[in-house]
């Protein structure tokens, strides 16, 4: 939905990566590829169990690296669970 301090219009500057090593547990990276050249903004463990509480509060989005990246809580799920 939105990262700070990107506009819109610079999303497609940005790569999310979302990797899991451990079962329930998924590391979230978020990498800025402007002229070139790659740099981590983010990066943060995610475990299952907190993002199925939010969606079980009917929460619509959520806030990840104090507040920096905001994404639709379902959309994310559904991106996370796919093959």
């Amino acid at each position: 939905m939105s990262i700070d301090p990107f506009s819109p219009r610079q999303f497609d500057k940005i790569d999310i990566i979302i990797s899991s090593n451990k079962a329930g547990t998924f590391t979230m990276e978020v990498h800025n590829n402007t002229l070139g050249i790659t740099n981590c903004l983010a990066s943060a463990d995610l475990r299952m169990e907190d993002l199925l509480q939010a969606q079980f509060k009917n929460e619509a989005s959520l806030a990840l690296f104090d507040g920096m990246v905001m994404v639709n809580l379902q959309l994310f799920l559904y991106q996370i669970n796919k093959k």
